[in-house]
């Protein structure tokens, strides 16, 4: 059994596209600890998302091992694996795309709590009330549809929904690239209390290397479905040894950020 809260051991996926096969994976392996960052970086097309997807078997792999939490994710059926996702969550880059925007904030939330039985019918309006507040909104908020609301606060209702079921990994797909910078920062911050709180590990997928050194441990590279390099968030970023990284961090004119691991 591994002692890591996820293993991923040679995933490979295949496309059909146009009439021809396109490798999205190819071998991958990588594993995070239990309140660990771990960010995955590349250019489009790297297979980022794609890796996302499988680890959350929104996709299922053509090869490959995915261990959570000490059982086969692959090996499990429908029963089991939607157990499994109580404990293995997303956030997507645009939750109103994921959301039906006529759903009220409340509806959005609720739909993880009923799912998996958590809290009875009386029970849940407080839930979603201490969720909201937990993410920095007013509870007051839950009468409100999706689209009514701003992006910042449609982002924090979708990690309110992610966090409703207590997962122990959170797969983060772009979820800030889409946001103002001063409010990203506010998401970032939120998502570093959550993490120092409740000990959650992430999957961070992102373009953005500024925002992959304030708040990642480690870091990994992709460039055509495999990982180039991999190691420490703050090393890799300084000094990528890689043609990809180096690639990325000549893209990036500075830096703003402070890597989480420079903190005290």
């Amino acid at each position: 059994m591994s002692a890591h809260l996820l293993d991923v051991r040679d995933l490979g996926k295949r496309f059909s596209r146009n009439g021809r096969l396109v490798t999205a994976l190819d071998g991958i392996s990588l594993t995070v600890a239990r309140g660990e960052t771990l960010a995955l970086v590349g250019p489009s097309g790297s297979g980022k998302s794609t890796l996302g997807r499988a680890i959350l078997r929104l996709i299922e792999p053509d090869r490959g091992e995915i261990s959570f939490e000490g059982k086969n994710l692959l090996g499990l059926n429908s029963a089991d694996l939607r157990a499994a996702r109580a404990r293995l969550q997303m956030v997507s880059q645009d939750p109103q795309a994921a959301f039906n925007p006529r759903a009220t904030v409340a509806r959005v939330i609720d739909d993880p709590l009923r799912i998996h039985g958590l809290g009875s019918r009386t029970e849940r309006p407080a839930m979603i009330a201490r969720l909201l507040e937990r993410v920095g909104l007013s509870p007051d908020l839950h009468r409100r549809a999706v689209h009514e609301i701003s992006g910042g606060q449609r982002q924090r209702v979708a990690i309110a929904r992610a966090i409703a079921t207590k997962p122990s990994l959170i797969v983060l797909d772009e979820a800030v690239s889409a946001l103002d910078v001063s409010v990203r920062g506010d998401i970032l911050e939120l998502l570093a209390d959550l993490q120092r709180d409740e000990n959650i590990a992430y999957l961070f997928i992102s373009h953005d290397l500024g925002v992959v050194r304030a708040v990642a441990h480690r870091v990994a590279i992709m460039d055509a479905g495999r990982i180039v390099e991999t190691g420490d968030a703050r090393t890799v970023v300084a000094d990528p040894q890689s043609a990809t990284g180096k690639a990325l961090v000549a893209a990036v004119p500075k830096l703003r950020y402070r890597a989480a691991t420079e903190k005290a």
